[in-house]
């Protein structure tokens, strides 16, 4: 397949050039044709000695228009004379009758844009993989805020086909416990003195409906069922505990995956979530080895390998706790091992630790079971006021620059899939699109949960209802984590994918490049996920790539406004600049 796909590079020499194309701080070019001739009241803009555009002046004011991208060359500015020795003008300029401007175009190694000095390197000729992973995958679904209002108040149903979603997981859904309705135990089988064996005991009607939101969204997602509980932050372990009969435990969650697997062909499920922390267990990890061992063995008799059973959804994960884990089910049902991590770095996922995990299931005979890093976001600190800043971030445009790099760190790593957390709002880790909710701190948190544990799910409606008001007809606004996702998914839906070698120079600056071979088309995604924008020079190795070539794509500038660019390629190099905290996707079709 290798040598294939060097061969099959070679013909891609066009479609390659997209890798060398991110110009971060460039605007589309826009041509007018235009007469020659002068009439009076215009403003006549020149490019490299050539007529661009004529503009017509009105109330004697002119703005100023966009500028043709070229590689490695910064736009400097319009000036009044052609020789630039005048003042560069100031937009909106006021003229009198006919007036010329000139574009001033500058090398990089020339411009002051403050930007550090950075490059890539592509091999066209060195295929690095030939499957992208669903790493893209995110915690819960579309809708968010049910009952609250006539309608959820958020609907996110247009932003998850576009990005995709290959995995849906079920965890802290409709926050906080489930508003007794969905997911979690307790909601499914409100009476836990109830007998088991009588479907009439369990209400599955508001987690359907869920369920469906899903899946009329992204029809092909994979939905991961966490068995189990929400987290707990009251302290009160109200749900959290260790259930009083274990084998009746696990019978419930035997019926619930037999009502999900048949009802809506659900095939994973986890067995809990992070018991190795208070809020979400308190009882010991023997016990929750216990209930893990009863519940996985119960189901993969009555389901067999229809289902994939997993767990333990660690929040601290490290070759210690897997390994106390994996020896504690030694021989038991494990079709995916699921950790979770939050870093400030996307360097942090691409780690070796991920390959020692894989290793130790190897070690105790899970050879085929996945590793699924099911929850991840930024975090710079789980202190009060780390988290409100990384709150703050994560709600912010700059999460896209994170996303998009976190992806390319996940693809590179030995996770098999992974899942953002989280695509609701209410917990404010949802960095994929915006709506006012509430103030973010714990004091409102707090007051939210009293709600709910004084009055249930009805008070705590009625409470949000109270704060949502004003807001409930705004508009789901995105952000750009969302145009990161669908990036992404535009590799991973490739149908023959081929992902070639690229290295970058500076920490913080990402890029993966991929060619389907079935068609010919060659995508890239590139992140400077950092406070400094680097100009980049892209050296491209293997290809032969024709001088000229234009190609085009879109960049996020620390925004969720796209904006298109386009460039031309000199001699298989090219210079570009990223501005801080922003990312560019490019396509590029070939013939073969």
């Amino acid at each position: 397949m290798i040598d294939t796909a060097k061969k099959v590079i070679t013909a891609l020499s066009v479609a390659v050039i997209v890798l060398t194309i991110l110009l971060g701080a460039a605007i589309a070019v826009s041509v007018f044709v235009v007469s020659s001739e002068r009439s009076d009241g215009t403003a006549w803009f020149y490019v490299d000695g050539t007529l661009y555009r004529a503009v017509k002046v009105e109330n004697g004011t002119v703005s100023c228009p966009d500028v043709p991208t070229v590689a490695g060359m910064v736009f400097d500015g319009w000036y009044s004379d052609a020789d630039y020795t005048g003042q560069k003008t100031t937009f909106p300029a006021l003229i009198d009758g006919d007036t010329a401007f000139y574009a001033r175009r500058i090398p990089f190694s020339e411009a002051d844009n403050g930007f550090m000095s950075a490059s890539i390197a592509i091999d066209g000729s060195d295929v690095v993989a030939e499957k992208i992973k669903p790493v893209h995958g995110i915690n819960n679904g579309p809708v968010n805020g049910i009952g609250i209002f006539d309608e959820p108040y958020i609907d996110a149903s247009e932003y998850f086909a576009n990005m995709g979603t290959p995995f849906v997981r079920l965890h802290d859904t409709e926050y906080p416990f489930g508003r007794d309705g969905y997911v979690d135990i307790h909601c499914v089988f409100p009476d836990f003195s109830a007998d088991e064996k009588v479907i009439t005991n369990y209400d599955f009607n508001k987690t359907d409906e869920y369920v469906r939101s899903i899946l009329t969204a992204v029809p092909d997602a994979e939905i991961i069922y966490r068995l189990g509980e929400s987290i707990d932050h009251t302290g009160s372990g109200g749900y959290t505990v260790v259930p009083e009969d274990i084998v009746k435990w696990a019978n419930i969650c035997t019926e619930v995956v037999r009502h999900y697997f048949n009802e809506y062909g659900i095939r994973y499920y986890e067995i809990w979530n992070e018991p190795d922390q208070s809020a979400m267990w308190n009882g010991t990890l023997e016990q929750y080895y216990e209930l893990y061992r009863i519940t996985a063995q119960a189901i993969r008799e009555e389901f067999g390998d229809q289902v994939k059973i997993g767990g333990p959804a660690l929040a601290t994960s490290t070759t210690e706790t897997i390994g106390a884990f994996l020896k504690a089910v030694d021989g038991y049902p494990l079709d995916f091992l699921s950790v979770h991590a939050y870093r400030n770095d996307p360097e942090q996922y691409n780690s070796d630790q991920y390959s020692v995990f894989k290793n130790m299931l190897a070690e105790h005979g899970y050879t085929n079971a996945l590793l699924i890093l099911d929850e991840w976001n930024f975090v710079s600190g789980w202190d009060e006021g780390s988290l409100a800043d990384s709150y703050r971030i994560i709600s912010s445009n700059k999460s896209g620059a994170y996303i998009a790099a976190s992806l390319i760190a996940l693809q590179n790593s030995a996770v098999d899939a992974a899942l953002y957390y989280d695509s609701q709002m209410t917990g404010m880790w949802c960095g994929l699109y915006y709506k006012p909710y509430f103030d973010i701190g714990n004091e409102r948190l707090s007051e939210l949960i009293e709600a709910y544990m004084t009055g249930g799910a009805e008070a705590l409606n009625s409470f949000m209802r109270g704060l949502l008001e004003e807001y409930k007809d705004e508009p789901l606004q995105p952000l750009s984590g969302t145009y990161a996702m669908n990036a992404y998914d535009r590799l991973y839906s490739m149908t023959s994918p081929m992902q070639l070698r690229v290295t970058t120079s500076e920490h913080g600056l990402w890029a993966i490049a991929v060619t389907d071979i079935s068609d010919g088309t060659t995508g890239m995604l590139v992140s400077n996920c950092a406070d400094t924008g680097k100009n980049i020079v892209t050296n491209i190795s293997g290809v032969d790539i024709p001088n000229g070539t234009v190609v085009s794509g879109t960049v996020w500038e620390c925004s969720a406004d796209g904006k298109p660019l386009n460039a031309t390629i000199t001699d298989g190099t090219a210079a570009f600049a990223l501005g801080p905290y922003s990312f560019a996707y490019f396509e590029v079709q070939a013939e073969l």
